[in-house]
């Protein structure tokens, strides 16, 4: 049996001067993929050897991609040598080169701030002064998705940034196999799972009651532990690191587990959350008073909810400006109608609403849970509702009575 080695492969070095003429920084670009015209992109942005499985066919392997950079900045002395701390490696759409199809996650790559350094002697000039970064990617954010399409033609680009503003990019020039880069279909590792488009605008939440969120995945395995949570922070431009968490969830859910068969994409999934009943939680208001310089705060426009998904370990932020406005249950509750003597009445089994005087307004709404309006009527009576699915549904009028209905 021969065993195959995972070789580290350079292929390229570049130049660039970013100031005086001794001061230079050398790139130097690899990947683990045993030959660089092996090396492929998928459509969901995982880097991968592409071989022949010897029948006509491909077999993809999981690789990484690995850009170095070496600056020698002995003529400007210790201590005063451009970092290049964060790298920015976008891959061009295979048009026109105009936008970027791929980038690192969150744009420039941070993760090498304790890089190494080498200094034989500052202070003579005759000696080198170095420093070497490394950044190494095995996956890229899809930037794009109209443009990570399969298909040859597209480019990459890598770009340094120094933390005094200075720029050094490698163009795409010169390297082998880059001015026609490929990408291939989507690539699920084992137990992959993906959850993307949280929703974080809402068309109204009533103080006491629940609403939903929806959320997109793709996963190959089932979807457990998957857990989000709704925060009181500081109104925009404020920290919200200064919030006292532990005092200000609104609440916390555990999705319940999502099973998978096969390969999913693209499907929708959501979680319920319910809105405190009180107007004060853990000591801090979420009525809809404005903040009174006590720590608390008003709750009831953007920027004064913050939604967080929970990574295992800690929290991150999905949010920091949740947009829905809170009603008051006590001036719009889910008994409205019955508060101003109308009557509603349910014929479950054929799904019609009769509604005992329509004469205070003009228009009747129905929205779903996520405050989406599914269907408009002029004032009447009677309302049929047997097409629509089993679920949650709000009737609101023009005039703002509104009433909760369970369609079975």
């Amino acid at each position: 049996m021969i065993k195959k080695l995972s070789l580290m492969v350079a292929f390229a070095a570049t130049l660039f001067s970013y100031g005086q003429a001794a001061d230079t920084a050398t790139f130097t670009r690899s990947t683990t993929a045993s030959d660089i015209n092996n090396l492929v992109i998928s459509t969901n942005g995982f880097f991968l050897e592409k071989q022949s499985d010897g029948m006509g066919g491909f077999t993809y392997t999981p690789v990484t991609y690995t850009v170095t950079c070496v600056t020698d900045f002995r003529t400007l002395g210790a201590g005063n040598e451009p970092e290049y701390k964060s790298s920015w490696f976008p891959i061009k759409d295979n048009v026109d080169q105009s936008e970027n199809a791929f980038a690192a996650q969150n744009g420039l790559k941070t993760d090498n701030v304790t890089s190494t350094s080498l200094d034989m002697n500052p202070n003579d000039s005759n000696n080198m002064t170095l420093r070497t970064r490394v950044w190494t990617y095995d996956k890229l954010d899809v930037l794009t998705p109209a443009k990570a399409v399969v298909g040859t033609g597209y480019s990459l680009r890598t770009s340094a940034n120094a933390d005094t503003g200075n720029t050094l990019t490698i163009e795409k020039s010169g390297i082998p196999n880059i001015n026609n880069f490929e990408v291939v279909a989507a690539y699920y590792p084992a137990n992959y799972v993906a959850i993307t488009n949280e929703q974080t605008a809402f068309t109204s939440v009533t103080r006491g009651e629940t609403f939903t969120m929806s959320f997109d995945y793709t996963a190959n395995t089932n979807i457990s532990g998957l857990r989000y949570r709704i925060l009181l922070i500081h109104p925009a431009g404020a920290d919200p690191v200064a919030d006292p968490y532990a005092n200000a969830t609104i609440d916390d859910v555990t999705v319940p587990d999502i099973t998978v068969t096969g390969t999913e994409e693209n499907q929708t999934g959501t979680v319920t959350f319910d809105f405190p009943a009180e107007t004060t939680l853990g000591g801090l208001n979420v009525g809809t008073t404005a903040a009174d310089g006590e720590g608390k705060h008003k709750l009831d426009g953007a920027n004064y909810y913050g939604l967080q998904k929970y990574n295992g370990t800690g929290w991150d932020f999905i949010s920091y400006g949740l947009e829905f406005p809170v009603i008051e249950a006590a001036t719009l509750s889910a008994g409205n109608f019955n508060k101003q003597g109308l009557g509603i009445y349910q014929d479950l089994e054929n799904g019609i609403i009769t509604i005992s005087d329509v004469s205070g307004f003009e228009t009747i709404y129905l929205r779903n849970v996520l405050g989406q309006n599914v269907r408009t009527f002029k004032a009447q009576n009677r309302l049929d509702i047997s097409s629509l699915p089993s679920g949650i549904y709000f009737l609101q009028t023009n005039t703002g009575l509104r009433q909760k209905i369970v369609k079975n």
